[in-house]
Formats: structure tokens, C-alpha cells, sequence
């Protein structure tokens, strides 16, 4: 028993003395992930927040690398914080967000890593809660997320995942992104969406005053809740889902690859067509393609998938 005690007490001490060996030579440094764990160099150490604050901005332009937040909260201006190397510029109420992308690193404590950045965006602007913009626009790289504001325009292009959640769009509203759009309780006339290579998931939002439009070329389609004035949808290769759908006039939903399934309410009149080349397609419980009477003074649905099943509920 001493002696397994004094082995262990050895190999401690040993690990104790290269663990020290170690850190004196750089091994302190913070880690991140980009297809695989790398060490931060010294100079991203460095990195500090700043912040800035303006009076009178109506539009927000976002150029940026870095994952972005906007929200509302109890300032009296239009508060950036952001890390250096990203660069804020105000001109005749535009305020353009712009710079590199800082990797969101780690340091190793005992016991595990800790978040350097504490889950805080690189870039996070505060709006007061009575604001309203006249605009977000712009084509980000990252991420951004956007929470209860009032907008009048929204036109996001770039590689960004973009996430929106109780956010009122008053006229136009277009995502044109390669990454997810994630919408909760959003309010718009319409949505105009194309992904190259993300999912879209919408729930709780209103979008009843025109014609939408949702796509993604590889990825899935979630629909939960919505109201649409019309809305056709398409995936290249994934799948759609609806629930609970309020549908004023049309809805179209199409896949070269994938399942379409869903639930719709019958209580008023219908029609539903469904097409598929090598598909399994189920209406109500029965085997059929076709539901209601043509020319029918309600809603229209229609269903096309290449090569997927459809399941209507």
C-alpha cells in the first residue's frame, strides 16, 4: 500500500512539473475550434471590447465576419459593443458594422475549458425600446440574431445564419442567404427567403399580406404555427413539415428529394392535389391523390415531390 502511494505521489509531482514546464512555454494560451481544436496566438489574447454610442440612426448596415446581436434594451441611444478589429461607422444616421471574424476561443481551467468571450457576441447593438429602423440591411458572414424590434425594411444577404424572434417587419422582408433562417413570432406582409445550404424553421409568425416565397437548396423546411396570405416552398434535397398552418389562399410545397408531410384543417373547404413520380402518397388515411372539389371557393394546396413520400394528415 506505501508503496502504490509513493508511485502515485511521484507521477503527480511528475505531471505537476511538465504541467509547469508547460504553461511557461505558451501552453496557457486559449483554444478554438475551426475543423479541429487550434491555440489563439498571443496577440488574440489581447482582444477588448469597446463601446460606442450614437444618437439618430435609422438603418443598420452589417458587413462584418463576426456574430452579430441586436435587440432592444433600456438605453437612451443606439449602444455597439464590439471587439477591436471591428470597425463602427456612423454617417447621416446609417450605422455600418464591419471587420474580420474573431474564432470564438476557449481556456483550459481544471476540470474542463471556460469561454473567453463569456457567450457574449463580438458584436452585440442595443437599441432603445421605443426605436424604430427604417432598415437592416447588409450581407454578413457569421451569425445574427435579432430580438423584438420594430423594422421597416429587412434585406440580408451573405453566408450568416439568421435568427429573428418577435420582430415586426412593417414592408418588405428579404433573406437571402447559404446558411438557417430561424423565425419566432416575426410579423411581415411577406417573406421573400432563398438558402443555398441551411434549414428554415418558422414559427408563431404572421405573414399575411402577400405572396411568400421559402427555399433552400440542401436542407430541411419547418413550418409550425404560421399564418401565410399564400406561400410556396421548395428543398432540393430535404424535407418539409407543417403544422397548424392559417392559410388565407394557396400553399405549395415541393421537393426534388425529400418527404412532405404535414397536417391541414378541414373544417373549411379545401382543395389538395399531390404528385409525386416514385412517391407513397397518403391523404385523410387513404391512398389518393387528389381531396376536395375543383374550383372550390378555399384554400388551394399542392404537393410535388420527385422522389419522397407525401403524408397529409
Amino acid at each position: 500500500m506505501k508503496k502504490m502511494f509513493i508511485i502515485g505521489f511521484s507521477i503527480m509531482i511528475l505531471g505537476l512539473l511538465f504541467a509547469g514546464f508547460g504553461f511557461a512555454h505558451g501552453g496557457n494560451q486559449g483554444i478554438y475550434w475551426d475543423n479541429g481544436f487550434k491555440a489563439v496566438d498571443s496577440k488574440a489574447q489581447g482582444r477588448h471590447y469597446r463601446q460606442r454610442s450614437f444618437s439618430n440612426i435609422n438603418q443598420i448596415d452589417l458587413t462584418a465576419d463576426d456574430d452579430i446581436s441586436i435587440r432592444r434594451g433600456n438605453v437612451s441611444k443606439v449602444t455597439v459593443r464590439y471587439l477591436n478589429g471591428n470597425q463602427v461607422d456612423e454617417v447621416n444616421g446609417k450605422l455600418t458594422i464591419s471587420g474580420t471574424s474573431h474564432h470564438r476561443h476557449f481556456s483550459w481551467i481544471i476540470g474542463g475549458f471556460e469561454d473567453d468571450y463569456n457567450n457574449d457576441s463580438p458584436i452585440s447593438i442595443t437599441i432603445p425600446e421605443k426605436a424604430k429602423l427604417a432598415s437592416l440591411t447588409g450581407n454578413p458572414e457569421d451569425s445574427v440574431e435579432v430580438e423584438g424590434l420594430t423594422i421597416n425594411k429587412v434585406d440580408l444577404t451573405g453566408e450568416a445564419d439568421v435568427s429573428m424572434t418577435d420582430t415586426n417587419i412593417k414592408k418588405s422582408f428579404n433573406l437571402q442567404n447559404d446558411g438557417d433562417v430561424t423565425l419566432r413570432g416575426v410579423k411581415a406582409p411577406a417573406l421573400l427567403q432563398s438558402s443555398d445550404d441551411g434549414d428554415v424553421t418558422i414559427t408563431e409568425s404572421i405573414f399575411n399580406k402577400g405572396q411568400s416565397s421559402l427555399s433552400t437548396d440542401d436542407g430541411d423546411v419547418t413550418l409550425s404555427s404560421n399564418t401565410f396570405d399564400s406561400v410556396k416552398t421548395n428543398t432540393s434535397d430535404g424535407d418539409m413539415t407543417f403544422r397548424n398552418q392559417l392559410i388565407n389562399k394557396r400553399f405549395e410545397a415541393s421537393t426534388d428529394d425529400g418527404d412532405i408531410s404535414g397536417h391541414i384543417n378541414r373544417e373549411k373547404p379545401i382543395r389538395v392535389i399531390a404528385q409525386g413520380d416514385d412517391s407513397d402518397v397518403t391523404l385523410f388515411g387513404r391512398s389518393r391523390r387528389s381531396y376536395g372539389i375543383d374550383n372550390v371557393k378555399g384554400v388551394q394546396y399542392r404537393f410535388d415531390t420527385n422522389d419522397g413520400d407525401i403524408t397529409v394528415e
